[in-house]
């Protein structure tokens, strides 16, 4: 597909840079953190928070562990107590603030079914999942409480973009 004289120099420079970005670890320097595991997030709360009818909500998370430079690959499973269900892959950037609080932005892309006459009408199949967290995790510990306010909306894909909004508090747990 290309002629090998355009890929033997790109090949070459990206070996030169791994090259020189690897150094020694030298003897006074403490050793790197463990590579982070992957997690499980339950979050559970309410949606419809801004409307009268109001209900139960909540969605499981799985964080890998692999990382993509500072985000965090996720999918999301959602539902509601009206029969509404979710299903997204997104991704969260956890940004460290004081004292084991962090604040987590996320966002999902998924299908979304109401659950017949009773669930919310999102106005189309394809929603997305917005999420701002404030979360907390004790000293040396895998484990993380959140408080999170999101917004699913369709992002105008369709003429009909209701969306939500939920408030949820999460307990995220490590997975061996």
């Amino acid at each position: 597909m290309f002629p090998r004289t355009s890929i033997l120099p790109l090949a070459a420079a990206v070996a030169a840079a791994l090259l020189l970005a690897a150094r020694p670890l030298r003897a006074d320097e403490p050793p790197p953190p463990p590579p982070p595991s992957p997690a499980l997030t339950l979050h559970l709360g309410a949606a419809q928070i801004y409307d009268s009818d109001t209900h139960f909500a909540g969605w499981l998370d799985y964080e890998f562990a692999r990382r993509i430079g500072p985000f965090v690959p996720l999918l999301r499973l959602g539902g509601a107590a009206r029969g509404e269900i979710y299903a997204a892959f997104g991704a969260a950037l956890p940004l460290p603030l004081f004292a084991g609080f962090s604040f987590r932005p996320s966002f999902a892309a998924g299908c979304y079914d109401q659950g017949g006459r009773r669930g919310v009408d999102l106005g189309f199949p394809i929603e997305f999942h917005t999420a701002l967290a404030l979360s907390w995790s004790p000293a040396h510990s895998s484990w993380r409480v959140d408080l999170s306010l999101s917004h699913v909306s369709n992002s105008r894909l369709s003429h009909r973009n209701h969306g939500t909004e939920l408030l949820a508090l999460g307990l995220s747990f490590p997975l061996p």
